[in-house]
Order: C-alpha cells, then sequence, then structure tokens
C-alpha cells in the first residue's frame, strides 16, 4: 500500500535535507488522529518513527504490537492514517 511511494518530490526532499522535522506540521495532526483512533480501540501507541526513505511514521501499541501509521502522501483512494490499531480492537486492552 503505502510502502512502494518514495517522499513527496519538494525541493528539501530533491536537495537531500530533509530531517525529522521539516514535516512536523503536516504530520502533527495526522499523528493525533491515529492516536485518538487507536485509544478508542484500547490501543497504548509508542512514538511515531519516519520509515526511512518513505513518507510514512509509524507507532506501535505497547501492550499488542499493531501498528498505526500515517502517510503524507497516499497514493489516489489510499487514507493517511491506516493500520490495524486504527481500525482493531486492543485484544490485551483492560
Amino acid at each position: 500500500m503505502h510502502e512502494r511511494r518514495r517522499c513527496k518530490d519538494c525541493v528539501v526532499g530533491i536537495l537531500g535535507a530533509c530531517g525529522a522535522d521539516y514535516c512536523y506540521g503536516e504530520r502533527q495532526g495526522l499523528v493525533e488522529e491515529a492516536e485518538a483512533l487507536a485509544e478508542g480501540k484500547g490501543h497504548v501507541l509508542g512514538s511515531f518513527d519516519k520509515v526511512k526513505g518513505l513518507p510514512v511514521w509509524r507507532a506501535h501499541c505497547v501492550r499488542c504490537g499493531r501498528s498505526a501509521a500515517i502517510a503524507l502522501d497516499p497514493g489516489p483512494g489510499e487514507p493517511q492514517v491506516y493500520g490495524e490499531a486504527t481500525t482493531g480492537r486492543c485484544p490485551n486492552a483492560p
């Protein structure tokens, strides 16, 4: 799904100057949305980490290991927020 896509063709990416916080403003709202969806299903997410070379950040539930991810540049018809932790109940939730 999102794993095949590379980061956006922005000037920062082309020049190789893209840093961990360059897209912070754009991704923060998506992170909050993913966290709310996951928490509503009993998951407790760890930190969102960037997937190398992709416009994707992923976090895992500390209870069950299922993931939630956000994509800044999803393909047509693909969601920006996705993953098992955003759609399914945590089997280890109290």
